[in-house]
């Protein structure tokens, strides 16, 4: 196994990018993910190789276009004991190795591009103890992530757009909420 320190977004996103394009099979967890994420035409380029998606909707930092247009594969985390879903986690498997990237970057324009962040690079051998560790990680987070439909993006995009919380009313399951902010942008 070999690892390294992954000190630039920009690096952050050549890395994915490699690895989007070369990996037979990609797993992601992570807290947020954009449409306006500078890696997001490579994934939607990638979305046949696509297993395992599990985005959060904590804050409502991920944007309605993002899960529209991953709807197919996409699930919502969720955090036990009343947390916040904060994993960023990018597995890539190509043929008997598989690269991962861990760390700080959310799947948005800031993690892979504006902000500063912090990621490790870690690559090896599929029998690797250490992925088996992730791949379990993974595959928790999948069983107890739910399934989105259409009508949960439509209240997301309300909530954002209305700058309101939404309750069970809505036909949501509660979530926490942020400040519309600079989210603006990332609403169709």
């Amino acid at each position: 196994m070999r690892s390294r320190l992954l000190t630039g977004t920009k690096e952050m996103a050549q890395v994915f990018r490699k690895w989007c394009d070369r990996a037979e099979n990609i797993r992601i967890v992570t807290a947020w993910a954009t449409t306006d994420c500078m890696a997001c035409e490579c994934l939607e380029k990638a979305r046949s190789k696509i297993s395992t998606m599990v985005v959060g909707l904590d804050f409502y930092t991920t944007s309605p276009a993002f899960l529209e247009s991953f709807l197919s594969v996409i699930r919502i985390g969720k955090a036990l004991q009343g947390g916040t879903f904060h994993p960023k986690l990018y597995l890539f498997e190509i043929a008997d190795r598989f690269g991962c990237v861990m760390g700080s970057s959310n799947f948005t324009r800031g993690g892979f591009g504006d902000n500063a962040e912090l990621n490790i690079c870690i690559e090896g051998r599929k029998s690797d103890a250490f992925f088996r560790h992730i791949e379990v990680f993974i595959e928790e987070q999948e069983k107890q992530s739910d399934p989105i439909t259409p009508p949960e993006i439509g209240c997301t995009s309300t909530a954002i757009t209305s700058s309101r919380p939404l309750s069970c009313a809505d036909g949501l399951r509660p979530r926490r909420y942020r400040p519309l902010e600079r989210q603006t942008a990332l609403c169709p």
